[in-house]
């Protein structure tokens, strides 16, 4: 007789069963892969300290949003990683932040939005000085920087918050097809800047506003890379060998009652 069989009844070798699909994420949801997205800040000397950085990545047809929110130094480079990983690389990425008081600033600091985007993308904003309000009609600057500050220093799931996500989910969208208005006519570009490919990293162009202005560069790698069960899945499989065990040992039990 096989000595698996005999000592597994058919419900145990069931459940058996099932806690190997739950422990080793059979199911495509039960395994990730362990990869996360590294990114490496450089400010400018020029460029204020940056807060509230948030990282948003695209793995089509999805997309995520990290609410956790970094800070950079100035004329320094800052590295911090995105904690959520998934199945591979990000297609691409796009980070915001705070900075407050840029040199055009002069005794009056103001917030100013910065965006890290796409090297051509950036290459022509600032060579054809396209301001926020041209890249982005109808969207306040001052606006956006409130909603931005709410996601970041609100507590997710209230009222509030709920709202300034929503609104600042729409202008992600519009920054994937920013307006661009040159001498040669007007056209759309993604701003987000391609993920890291191998080892080659992704690299984007930080710009403060309103006035367009370089503050410096970012590049983005990977790190990690083995196959890591979700927490979950190792709760559930943990969970069905120990209803293995306990069916093992309560079936004698349940002989003599009946």
């Amino acid at each position: 007789m096989n000595i698996f069989g005999s000592f597994l009844s058919r419900r145990c070798r069931r459940a058996g069963l099932l806690a190997i699909v739950m422990a080793f994420g059979i199911d495509a949801g039960a395994v990730r892969a362990g990869i996360n997205t590294s990114y490496s800040v450089t400010l400018d000397a020029t460029s204020p300290n940056m807060t509230d950085i948030l990282i948003f990545e695209t793995y089509p047809p999805y997309s995520y949003a990290s609410t956790y929110s970094y800070q950079a130094a100035s004329n320094a480079t800052s590295v911090f990683v995105n904690p959520f990983n998934l199945d591979g690389p990000p297609a691409e990425s796009f980070l915001m932040g705070i900075v407050n008081g840029l040199p055009s600033d002069g005794d009056s600091p103001v917030d100013h939005l910065a965006l890290f985007l796409n090297p051509t993308v950036a290459t022509t904003i600032l060579a054809n000085n396209l301001s926020f309000s041209s890249l982005f009609p109808g969207t306040s600057e001052a606006d956006l920087i409130t909603t931005f500050e709410t996601v970041v220093r609100t507590p997710s799931g209230t009222p509030d918050w709920n709202t300034a996500y929503a609104n600042l989910t729409t202008f992600l969208f519009s920054a994937q097809s920013m307006t661009i208005t040159t001498a040669d006519g007007t056209s759309t570009a993604d701003g987000f800047f391609a993920g890291p490919t191998g080892s080659t990293p992704g690299e984007a162009t930080v710009i403060a506003f309103s006035d367009p202005q370089q503050i410096g560069t970012a590049t983005s790698t990977l790190v990690g890379s083995s196959a890591v069960p979700e927490p979950s899945s190792l709760t559930l499989g943990v969970m069905g060998a120990l209803g293995c065990l306990v069916y093992i040992r309560r079936r004698p039990r349940m002989r003599a009652i009946g």
